[in-house]
């Protein structure tokens, strides 16, 4: 295959299932030359070989237009960390970083490829989010303030003005019936131009978890690179995010608040931290 339009990363972590499903709906919906290469975190050697195997020789009947390969991992090495090994390895004139547990359709690659084609200052774009019954998921924002620990991880959220906070971050207020820039995205699903990729660096590896997609958008900004939330193509999202713990104060002991809150915490300094220009954002 010659240079792929498109190099799609996902990372899988125990998930093999919910791979095997998302890179065949890959193959199966993928119009354009296309390279998926699999991170697979804290490997099972066995399952890896078998999939992988099979995901191949699915490949190979699409004539050499999408292509497939593995990374294996011999522990949890986190998000940035895992993703930025394959953005060194990929190729592609696009770069797509996609979750294992989800699903792509036939205007998702095609359509967010032809929107960067056609929007040449834009850096970076994602999709609309589902969940599986179709009702869409939260997954552009406005950059978080001083608020964000205390109304995302306690109960504070339930408060007049803890709510009307979430109800501005998440965007709600805002008519989401065509393309349009954002602060920044979840990074269920994000293509980057490599060209854009180049000029910002890759995601920051002091993120193990959490907040490392709000840093790399916040990134593309600062480099003059528009980011857009393109709701006219979409991907299936399995709800089974870490981040689905309600409040901080009951799940005081779980391991992913703690993380979020430490990475909270880095981008507090990285970004916040003596930055006058730092401020609630009009998109």
């Amino acid at each position: 295959m010659n240079t792929p339009q498109i190099s799609i990363i996902i990372l899988n972590y125990k998930t093999y299932g919910l791979l095997r499903h998302c890179v065949h709906s890959i193959i199966q919906f993928s119009s354009v030359a296309t390279e998926i290469i699999v991170v697979d975190a804290v490997s099972d050697q066995k399952k890896l070989s078998a999939i992988s195997d099979e995901l191949t020789r699915a490949c190979a009947l699409h004539g050499g237009s999408i292509t497939y390969r593995a990374i294996s991992l011999p522990d949890n090495q986190g998000f940035a960390r895992a993703n930025n090994r394959a953005i060194k390895q990929a190729t592609g004139k696009y770069i797509m970083i996609l979750n294992a547990d989800t699903l792509v359709f036939e205007q998702t690659i095609p359509g967010l490829v032809a929107y960067l084609d056609s929007h040449k200052d834009v850096g970076i774009i994602g999709p609309l989010v589902t969940n599986p019954d179709g009702t869409r998921q939260d997954s552009c924002f406005r950059f978080p303030e001083m608020p964000y620990p205390l109304y995302r991880r306690t109960f504070l959220s339930k408060t007049k003005r803890g709510t009307e906070w979430l109800q501005w971050f998440l965007m709600r207020d805002v008519d989401f019936s065509e393309p349009r820039a954002v602060d920044w995205m979840m990074g269920v699903c994000l293509v980057s131009r490599a060209e854009a990729l180049a000029d910002v660096g890759l995601l920051d590896e002091r993120f193990f978890l959490f907040l490392e997609d709000t840093d790399w958008c916040y990134r593309f900004w600062q480099h003059g690179w528009k980011v857009v939330y393109n709701p006219m193509v979409h991907i299936v999202h399995y709800p089974m995010r870490a981040s689905s713990e309600k409040t901080l104060l009951k799940h005081v002991f779980k391991k992913t608040a703690w993380i979020h809150l430490l990475s909270w915490y880095k981008y507090y300094m990285k970004h916040m931290v003596g930055n006058a220009k730092y401020k609630r954002s009009g998109r």
